[in-house]
């Protein structure tokens, strides 16, 4: 019976390892998949992410992935930073993509409102 106990371990054992060997094969062919999607642009000169071929609308022609991401074999969408609109930030290895400008940057514009509690102290 112990016997029996241990060939069903091992039999166990074997399973999950090619059931995570399974999910390794499944994860690479993804990847394989994705890879023969994009291609490598040239951002501005000499900073680069890569972008879908055929993107298949609007929304997935103005994607770009992160280049460093990438050669991790990680998909990260680069994001335009809100406050200027000439760089792109990956939050996932904080890599920063300074583009040329095609817009004035924003001005910073402070307003003060005045309230009667400021007028007490003038």
């Amino acid at each position: 019976m112990s016997q029996l106990v241990r060939i069903s371990a091992v039999i166990d054992e074997k399973d999950q390892q090619i059931e995570k060997l399974r999910t390794e094969l499944s994860r690479l062919r993804n990847w394989d998949a994705f890879v023969s999607e994009v291609e490598i642009k040239e951002i501005d000169n000499g900073k680069f992410a890569y972008a879908l071929r055929e993107p298949a609308n609007e929304v997935e022609s103005k994607l770009l992935y992160c280049a460093t991401c990438f050669a991790e074999e990680r998909k990260s969408i680069l994001q335009m930073d809100e406050s200027w609109a000439d760089i792109y930030i990956c939050f996932a290895c904080k890599t920063e993509l300074k583009t040329p400008s095609t817009h004035a940057k924003p001005t910073a514009q402070i307003r003060v409102r005045r309230t009667r509690w400021m007028d007490d102290y003038r």
